[in-house]
């Protein structure tokens, strides 16, 4: 799954591509972290160096429909292997994320 940032939109700044892709993880926007910073900090992401740590509910909340039972158990396979990786915070349940320019 992707989290796709557009920085220039008033709403939908930030949603979700392929929620059902477990096996990838990232967020994209034009113009890379300079330009993902402040819409990302908007919906509640932190930003650190070259990550972003999103919030474990914001995924369910961007998933939307898509969250039903099945969803939420390859979510729990994602976060397990995020964890054997040292890419979840138990502190504030996020997984960590690289930030990649689109385009």
């Amino acid at each position: 799954m992707q989290i796709h940032v557009d920085p220039s939109a008033s709403d939908d700044a930030v949603r979700l591509v392929g929620p059902d892709d477990f096996k990838s993880f990232a967020v994209i926007s034009p113009g890379g972290l300079d330009a993902a910073r402040a819409p990302l900090q908007a919906a509640g992401v932190a930003v650190e160096d070259e990550h972003a740590w999103i919030p474990v509910d914001l995924l369910r909340r961007l998933a939307g429909p898509a969250a039903d039972a099945d969803w939420e158990t390859g979510l729990a396979g994602m976060l397990k292997y995020a964890q054997s990786k040292g890419w979840y915070r138990d502190s504030d349940s996020s997984i960590r994320a690289h930030v990649e320019s689109a385009g």
